[in-house]
């Protein structure tokens, strides 16, 4: 089972900006056109039923839109039909060109959404990352920071740049016994500093090393302890965390407890916790 499914089960759905949206009605009108708004309606509450996903979420998998078209018309009637829509996305704009796969395309307007996404919080967040690409971290990170209006935090396994400062995990378990309480006071001295109107901005690149060090239990307190303080205090911030770790799915319950917001790679999504 994938993460984006594990979490959907604890009640995350995917955090569809605009641009998403505009994607799913694009390839609903596309597709009408193509066949008729009644057989359309038909295809997609049939898939409704079928998965539990909504409207937007089928439209917006490029696997379960294609398989849908398929079992209705075929394999090489569904890949005219497809194929047609990628057109239609390259002719309205949508697509730098008309070879690019719905998949493609999706995968940069989620990118985007979610860049727009983190360059735009307004404090109160608290966001999961849930990283495999060494790069993509450095890079998101990255983009989380570089914009900051105000002060900014960050534990790191190397660091960024000049313009970010840091400290390494080596430094925050270089005794064990005062870590959490480091933690702690690196979030409350940074937030102190900030005059501004803008809010906080903190990090950790790669949280797993808390389980690693024999304190995540500790850690996973903490977290809950940083979810309660961000209610009250204009601080954005994101945790890393490496998806190998995840993977047995241990923790991932407590984690995702913690955090309001969850940002997955692979693809690049966001998801936020659904309201009760």
């Amino acid at each position: 089972m994938s993460l984006h499914q594990i979490i959907s089960q604890y009640g995350f759905v995917p955090l569809l900006e605009n641009p998403e949206k505009k994607l799913a009605e694009f390839l609903r009108t596309s597709l009408e056109k193509r066949l008729s708004k009644t057989l359309v309606d038909e295809l997609i509450s049939n898939y409704i039923q079928k998965t539990n996903k909504s409207a937007d979420e089928i439209l917006l998998n490029p696997e379960l839109f294609s398989k849908a078209i398929e079992e209705l018309f075929g394999e090489k009637v569904s890949k005219l039909i497809l194929k047609l829509i990628q057109e239609d996305l390259f002719e309205n704009g949508m697509s730098d060109s008309a070879d690019n796969s719905i998949k493609k395309i999706l995968d940069e307007i989620r990118k985007n959404s979610v860049l727009e996404f983190i360059q735009k919080i307004k404090g109160h967040e608290h966001i999961a990352f849930f990283w495999a690409n060494n790069d993509l971290r450095r890079y998101l990170f990255s983009e989380f920071f570089k914009n900051a209006k105000s002060v900014k935090g960050f534990i790191s396994m190397e660091g960024l740049d000049d313009a970010t400062p840091y400290i390494t995990y080596d430094e925050l378990f270089s005794n064990k016994s005062d870590s959490i309480e480091k933690e702690k006071d690196l979030i409350i001295s940074t937030h102190k500093k900030n005059t501004t109107s803008f809010p906080t901005l903190l990090g950790g690149d790669n949280c797993d090393r808390w389980f690693e060090e024999g304190l995540g239990h500790d850690f996973l307190k903490l977290e809950k302890y940083v979810d309660k303080f961000l209610e009250n205090e204009s601080i954005s911030c994101i945790c890393g965390y490496n998806e190998l770790f995840l993977s047995n799915g241990e923790h991932i319950g407590e984690i995702l407890s913690s955090h309001k917001y969850v940002i997955l790679d692979n693809p690049l999504m966001i998801y936020k916790r659904r309201e009760k």
